[in-house]
């Protein structure tokens, strides 16, 4: 990624992010991410893996992703492990370097207790758009369908140009935007190998996962067959 990182590094956390979003906000949510979440944040998404939660600051809009432990045995297993939020900020670039649309990302923190993670946060700018599934649903328009057929069409593309799998393509991970272009969310599980079939069993995957969205309406489920790149 094009910038400088800024990275607040301590024994209980380790925050890095664009410097370019360096705000009062920002130093905020490095000192007290949960704090900000609760005074500030606008509960999207919850569950027991993930909150997901909306700030608004002033002019600013930022999404938070925040990886929840389900029990203590889950907190466990996960103190050694590369944390999801490191990962959807390192495949953010990979994504971006590659032409592959995603929200911009701002950053990441893991809690720690000096080698051990915690709870990790990942944030990228909010953005304004339907999911894919709700456009479909809401009502395709011809013309404006037929812009976003092709972008999925460069979509899958840009997977086999790059060598990346996504690794959970539901429709309701991609966005469209006002003027039918498409950003990506959700990267947790994305990854980008250099072996040629961990490549296409992971492409086989996000292909198959993509279709499986449109199992109720097989007519447009053939067409996305059709043209999608195998």
């Amino acid at each position: 990624m094009q910038f400088t990182e800024k990275v607040r590094s301590g024994f209980s956390s380790r925050a890095v992010f664009d410097s370019r979003y360096d705000c009062p906000l920002m130093e905020k949510f490095a000192a007290a991410p949960d704090s900000v979440l609760r005074d500030s944040g606008h509960v999207l998404k919850h569950d027991r893996t993930t909150t997901v939660a909306k700030i608004d600051d002033d002019d600013l809009a930022w999404v938070v992703k925040r990886y929840n432990t389900k029990n203590a045995w889950h907190a466990i297993r996960r103190t050694l492990r590369r944390s999801r939020a490191l990962n959807c900020w390192e495949m953010s670039g990979q994504f971006l370097a590659a032409g592959i649309p995603v929200p911009a990302p701002i950053g990441y923190m893991e809690k720690t207790l000096g080698p051990l993670r915690g709870r990790s946060y990942f944030l990228y700018e909010y953005i304004d758009a339907q999911d894919l599934l709700s456009y479909v649903k809401t009502g395709k328009e011809p013309d404006g369908f037929d812009i976003v057929l092709q972008e999925i069409i460069a979509l899958f593309t840009a997977f086999r140009t790059s060598g990346i799998n996504h690794g959970d393509m539901k429709a309701t991970n991609i966005l469209v935007e006002a003027d039918r272009r498409l950003k990506l969310l959700d990267l947790d599980a994305a990854r980008k190998t250099g072996h040629t079939e961990a490549f296409e069993r992971g492409y086989s995957r996000d292909r198959a996962r993509f279709l499986k969205n449109w199992q109720n309406d097989p007519d447009l489920q053939d067409r996305f067959d059709s043209v999608l790149p195998r």
